[in-house]
C-alpha cells in the first residue's frame, strides 16, 4: 500500500522493480521480459537496453529470441531520428545499421538451423535499401541481397508469414507480380492476415 504522500509510480517503475527482482534467480524469461521492457520505453537508454539484452542472451543459451529482438531493436533505432537528448541533455548517439547486422549474423552463426538470423538480416538489408535513394545500383544489390536472405530463412522454417519479406524485397526489385504472388502467400497462410493485408 502506498503512502498517501508518496509519489505515485507509472507502470513501467513497478514492472521493472518486479522483473529485476524475479530474473536474480537466473530464468530465461524475467530477464527476456526485463530487456523487452527497456526496449519499449519511450526514450530507451541503447546502452542499458544492449547490455540487458546481451545478459538474456547469455541466460537464454538455447533459445534465439533475446539476439533476434536485440537486432530488431538496433535496426529499428537506426531508422529513427537521432536530435534527441536524454535526461541529462546528452545528444543520443546514433545506432549503426551495421550493429544490427553484426548481431543477426551472430544470430546466424550460434543457432545456424533457425531462420530468425536470416529473417533478422533480411529486414535489416530492407531498410538499408530504402535509405539508398540516388544509389539505384546499390539499393538493388541490397533488395537481391534481402531476398537471399529470406530465402534461406524460407528454407529453415515453413512459416508463410516470411513471404512477406520476400514481398518487400521483389516489390524492391521492381518484379510486382512476384511481389504479389508473395504476399498472397503471406497472407494466406496467416492466422491474423490483417497485418500483412
Amino acid at each position: 500500500v502506498r503512502h498517501p504522500d508518496a509519489p505515485a509510480l507509472g507502470s513501467a517503475p513497478v514492472a521493472f522493480a518486479v522483473l529485476d527482482r524475479a530474473r536474480a534467480a537466473g530464468e530465461c524469461l524475467p530477464q527476456l521480459n526485463l530487456a523487452f521492457l527497456l526496449s519499449t520505453h519511450e526514450r530507451p537508454r541503447d546502452a542499458a537496453t544492449r547490455r540487458e539484452y546481451e545478459r538474456a542472451a547469455a541466460v537464454c543459451r538455447d533459445d534465439p529470441t533475446p539476439l533476434w529482438l536485440l537486432g530488431e531493436y538496433l535496426a529499428q533505432r537506426a531508422e529513427m531520428d537521432f536530435g534527441l537528448s536524454d535526461e541529462e541533455g546528452l545528444v543520443v548517439p546514433p545506432v549503426e545499421v551495421r550493429d544490427a547486422l553484426a548481431v543477426f549474423r551472430e544470430l546466424q552463426r550460434r543457432f545456424p538451423r533457425s531462420s530468425a538470423g536470416w529473417a533478422g538480416e533480411g529486414d535489416t538489408k530492407l531498410l538499408l535499401a530504402s535509405r539508398l535513394d540516388g544509389q539505384p545500383f546499390t539499393a538493388r544489390s541490397t533488395f537481391r541481397d534481402a531476398l537471399a536472405l529470406y530465402g534461406k530463412a524460407r528454407s529453415l522454417d515453413p512459416d508463410p508469414a516470411l513471404a512477406a519479406g520476400e514481398a518487400h524485397a521483389y516489390a524492391g526489385l521492381r518484379q510486382y507480380g512476384d511481389a504479389a504472388r508473395a504476399q498472397r502467400t503471406a497472407i494466406a497462410g496467416a492466422a491474423a492476415p490483417a497485418p500483412l493485408a
